[in-house]
């Protein structure tokens, strides 16, 4: 994810600066809210409690925008949300200012928190395996020039990463599956 204010906000450098700011976010339940979650708790910022005001705007463009017009201080939205609306004319990325930015290598967007593997492939029960491996092999050999990865912004499928730093997020912010994790 990507935590962000605007570029012209002085009294916003830093995370730790968020306490007493309002905040936006796309929904409870999204990953880049999730994962903002963990930076700010790792600092010891409790959303609910040290903002003014905790809102979801529902799709990452709501969120960028009340973030530029001045609705909340600081938002959070997926890696490439911003941009993906610089390239299609909707925000100037100068704008913004990225907080807590990362580098990782390899990695060519703004990101404010740990990188965590994509959404899986995974089949429903009811599809029998022969439908399955078909599917697999289908999506293994798309290459990235194909019409179906430009329509889905994807540059293709590959064998899953480790999905353990996602767990220990979920554990860690008692979410999901792990809501009454210790319990």
């Amino acid at each position: 994810g990507v935590i962000f204010c605007r570029a012209d906000r002085s009294d916003i450098n830093s995370l730790a600066e968020l306490r007493g700011k309002s905040f936006i976010a796309v929904d409870e339940t999204s990953f880049c809210w999730r994962a903002a979650g963990k930076e700010l708790k790792d600092i010891g910022i409790d959303p609910y409690r040290d903002f003014t005001g905790m809102r979801f705007g529902q799709t990452h463009d709501a969120v960028v925008y009340a973030v530029r017009d001045g609705m909340a201080d600081a938002g959070t939205v997926r890696t490439d949300a911003l941009e993906r609306m610089a390239e299609e004319g909707k925000i100037d990325l100068h704008t913004f200012r990225i907080l807590n930015p990362r580098q990782v290598e390899g990695f060519p967007f703004a990101l404010s928190t740990r990188l965590y593997p994509e959404w899986p492939f995974a089949r429903v029960g009811h599809a029998n395996d022969e439908l399955a491996q078909k599917v697999a092999i289908a999506l293994l050999r798309m290459p990235p020039e194909s019409l179906a990865a430009k329509a889905g912004r994807i540059a293709g499928w590959t064998i899953p990463l480790d999905y353990q730093p996602v767990h220990e997020l979920m554990k860690d912010l008692r979410v999901g599956p792990y809501e009454n994790y210790g319990r």
